[in-house]
């Protein structure tokens, strides 16, 4: 990538950091990969201290945009040096939160430790204004590092009148008129110098005063026009030694013909005659042509730059957004009295939402309603024409569009209004904190929680730089919880709200018995979650009793489904297999409780992008206690994770096959003296049964399983161990996860040419024994969200391979027509596929196929994936495209 502003492999909170260690201003950008979809971009802009992402997509011709929903043709690029040229080029009428103002470079790009500070706060490379280096102009010196120098001025003289070349912008067209204006002045009574820094000031430090002006201060401040004042006094420096030794010189003359006690200070009486009222007269007049010089450059900038925009604007004008209708019904009303027809108005232009009863009435007659009003648009996940609408200060609305396609250029339109009037911008990534903690049936401290809330502690923790930021989302998972529900979740936003200066937003809680999960977000965050739901699964004696099983919450954050599992397994060590079915027990309820109905066939993991499964799963460290203990007490955890009874159990593909753990680097969670600060394990148990043995171990952990190719990265792992309630330790970890936009980013009725995926010759290869004595039949079920129907092949048998493997294959040839052709959003979802057997339809296994793997294939390719059945690999299964 020769963009010198793109930093590979960083995420959003090291952006974020470069850009304010970089100067910290508004303006400074730079571009890192998209966390949330590959092949794309994410442009960085720092405006008062926040940080703004926009996505930078690739359409099928290869040509970069940043999205958007109208006139994306006249933002196509084929670089992102373009882009960035381009963006530059439109200044502050850019569409953004603020104008690019100046680029970070990588490393290996930075300018050398001699560059002047002050001036590259303001420096904006000349290749990106003026084009490549061989069209600059003469006095714009060709490399960064030459055009500051501050000693040495090796540029070559100057042919004034000759202009920069001109761009199609209003920041260039103001270059040029400034350029003229210099050329038509009296320079013969002013050195050449002089006449070289008022050029270097307007190539270089006119448009940071430009943009200062452009902020629309009523009043003029010590720091306005800072670049034309700095020049102002620099060339004064030479008259201000004058008058200081003139200043002597005056005040000497004064005590020498002062009165014995006179006041020195006091004013002398000049000759009104005398040549010394016309140096006053000078000084005077030159103070008051000073003091103008302000005034006058506020004016003229202002005036050219509202000129120069106007102009620009015109030239650049797009086409503006007509009005848009709907016809809706109202579904809340269809379910009391019948269906009721409203008419939707979305006027981007003027940023209003008009909600409408009689098709008889006006625009201006019906419920009007600003941007800023609209607080999140929901899509159904059930039914495809279904839209709730929350808008301030009225109860939620729900509408049913004529079809999907009309649905989301409905979403689109007031994506694109937000956009336009409340400068609103897509989350690519957020920060995810899960934590777990078996709370030991006692009551947590008053104080010392704040490092876990902030991933701080022994093992892998957050950057430190990162620490005292906190996460976009918290999703906290207790055990053995003594305190209640309501005073935990006060006891939990308190302490967020103190340690971060943050109050966030309760999303829901989940209690089963004394298993309890939380989450909250940003306040910001609020209104981009949606389709909450929760549910709690039983898998005590006889999965009756809830002091075993989950207490689970779901939930989409803008296009990212999301859903956390905390859970609390059956203890002992010698109950494993009691554990992997305590496990299989929770996915398979949560299957049909939880999550899109539309696909209560597939395993939970495969319905949500991201799924979280954390607790105190109570899995062992097997080995004799001895040995165990000694291996702990020299911290050989390497040697004691090969006998870890959970990572046995992935590896052996008989529970949570599929799913991933960080690397553990962190002290055995359990079993420690309660309020001991030592941190000694207290492996022996007496009950009236007799003396139990509970070694070191990791029985608390966090475990993820994400749907192929989706954006995930693992920031934290650890424990915190100075909290000492409990004879378990409060356990941490935390993820940087792409977040998907909710809607496509094309114009739905500007996609012309329909896309067919087409899969062919499936076959599932089986791993698993038949109990029944008569052989089924099987089919194989394809579905997915974005595709409009569901489909499913013949039935057919397995058959023996004459090396004992048992396969089956399909003759159905599978054309799937997704509801929307836009590959950019094609390429950020997933296809389910499930063998069942026919006709009772109980599944076998499930797997999900990334859309992203097949568009990049292009040619025909074969595909290979593992069914999976609640935790356990039941099979393979092939197919072309």
């Amino acid at each position: 990538m020769d963009c010198p502003y793109y930093h590979e492999n960083i995420d959003g909170g090291e952006a974020e950091r470069r850009l304010l260690q970089h100067t910290g201003k508004d303006g400074t950008f730079l571009f890192r990969d998209s966390g949330s979809i590959k092949g794309a971009y994410i442009l960085c802009l720092l405006h008062e201290r926040k940080v703004y992402q926009y996505r930078v997509l690739t359409d099928k011709n290869k040509k970069l945009f940043i999205e958007s929903v109208t006139n994306r043709s006249a933002r196509q690029m084929s670089t992102l040096n373009e882009l960035v040229e381009f963006y530059l080029s439109k200044g502050i009428s850019n569409g953004l939160k603020t104008s690019l103002v100046r680029g970070v470079r990588r490393e290996g790009m930075e300018l050398s430790d001699s560059d002047d500070t002050e001036d590259d706060e303001a420096y904006v490379d000349t290749k990106y204004i003026f084009g490549s280096e061989k069209d600059q102009p003469d006095f714009i010196m060709s490399t960064a590092h030459q055009s500051r120098q501050k000693s040495v001025h090796i540029y070559s003289e100057p042919t004034i009148d000759q202009a920069p070349p001109l761009g199609r912008s209003p920041h260039l067209q103001l270059i040029r008129t400034y350029h003229d204006q210099l050329a038509q002045a009296d320079r013969s009574k002013v050195s050449p110098e002089f006449v070289r820094r008022v050029q270097n000031y307007i190539d270089r430090d006119l448009l940071t005063d430009v943009t200062d002006v452009s902020k629309g201060e009523s009043k003029l401040s010590s720091n306005h026009i800072p670049k034309l004042k700095s020049l102002v006094v620099e060339e004064s420096v030479a008259l201000q030694r004058q008058l200081v030794e003139f200043q002597e010189k005056v005040t000497l003359l004064r005590e020498v013909l002062a009165k014995p006690g006179a006041d020195v200070k006091q004013k002398t009486k000049v000759d009104s005659k005398s040549q010394f009222n016309n140096l006053i007269g000078q000084l005077s007049q030159m103070k008051q042509e000073i003091c103008s010089l302000e005034m006058e450059a506020v004016n003229s900038y202002t005036e050219a730059v509202v000129r120069k925009s106007k102009e620009f604007a015109a030239a650049e004008s797009h086409a503006e957004i007509p009005p848009t209708t709907f016809k809706v019904t109202s579904a809340v009303k269809a379910l009391l009295s019948g269906p009721s027809t409203l008419s939707l108005i979305v006027d981007v232009n003027k940023g209003l939402l008009h909600i409408i009863k009689d098709s008889s009435q006006s625009a201006e007659v019906g419920n009007k309603f600003s941007s800023e009003k609209i607080l999140q648009i929901i899509k159904s996940t059930t039914n495809s024409c279904l839209l709730e609408l929350l808008i301030e200060g009225r109860k939620k609305d729900a509408f049913c569009f004529e079809n999907i396609r009309e649905r989301e250029h409905f979403c689109q339109l007031v994506q694109q209004l937000k956009k336009v009037h409340n400068k609103e911008v897509d989350v690519d990534s957020i920060s995810i904190f899960c934590g777990t903690w078996n709370m030991g049936n006692e009551l947590p401290p008053q104080l010392g929680l704040q490092p876990w809330l902030k991933s701080q502690g022994s093992g892998k923790t957050r950057v430190t730089s990162l620490a005292p930021e906190p996460h976009d989302l918290y999703a906290i998972g207790t055990q053995e919880a003594k305190v209640s529900e309501r005073d935990w979740v006060n006891r939990v936003k308190r302490l967020l709200h103190n340690q971060f200066n943050v109050l966030f937003h309760l999303v829901d809680v989940c209690t089963l018995w004394q298993i309890r999960l939380v989450v909250f977000v940003k306040p910001e965050h609020k209104n981009r979650v949606s389709a909450v739901q929760n549910a709690v699964v039983r898998t005590g004696i006889a999965n009756a009793l809830g002091n075993k099983g989950a207490a689970t919450i779901s939930l989409s954050f803008d296009g990212t489904s999301l859903c956390f599992m905390c859970c609390h397994l059956a203890a002992n060590r010698e109950r494993v297999a009691r554990r992997n079915q305590n496990s299989r027990d929770i996915v398979k309820n949560l299957s049909s409780s939880i999550g899109n109905k539309n696909f209560a066939d597939f395993d939970v993991s495969n319905q949500f992008n991201h799924v979280f499964f954390f607790g105190d799963l109570n899995y062992r460290v097997d080995g004799e206690i001895k040995e165990v203990l000694e291996m702990a007490g020299k911290e050989q955890y390497t040697e004691m994770l090969k006998l870890d009874q959970l990572i046995n159990t992935i590896n052996e593909r008989t529970a949570f096959y599929g799913y991933n753990e960080e690397v553990i680097t962190f002290p055995p969670t359990y079993r420690y003296r309660k309020h001991d600060s030592t941190n000694q394990f207290n492996w022996r148990k007496v009950k009236k049964s007799g003396i139990k043995i509970n070694a070191p171990s990791w029985c608390d952990r966090v475990l993820w399983k994400s749907l192929p190719n989706s954006a995930i990265t693992n920031t934290s792992y650890g424990v915190v161990q100075d909290i000492t309630t409990s004879d378990h330790k409060p356990v941490f970890s935390s993820f940087t996860v792409g977040i998907l936009p909710q809607n496509i980013s094309r114009n739905v009725h500007s996609i012309t040419t329909p896309i067919i995926i087409t899969l062919y010759d499936i076959s599932c290869e089986k791993m698993i024994e038949e109990t029944s004595e008569k052989m089924p039949d099987y089919c194989v079920t394809v579905m997915s969200s974005c595709i409009e129907v569901c489909h499913e092949s013949e039935p057919s048998a397995f058959q023996s391979r004459p090396d004992g493997h048992e396969v089956i294959k399909w003759s159905s040839r599978f054309e799937l027509k997704p509801s929307f052709s836009d590959a950019s959003y094609l390429q950020t979802q997933h296809v389910l596929l499930a063998v069942k057997t026919f006709p009772d339809g109980m599944v076998i296994g499930d797997s999900a196929v990334s859309l992203f793997e097949v568009f990049e294939s292009r040619n025909e390719c074969s595909f290979e994936c593992d069914l999976t059945y609640l935790g356990s690999q039941t099979g393979i299964i092939r197919f072309n495209q």
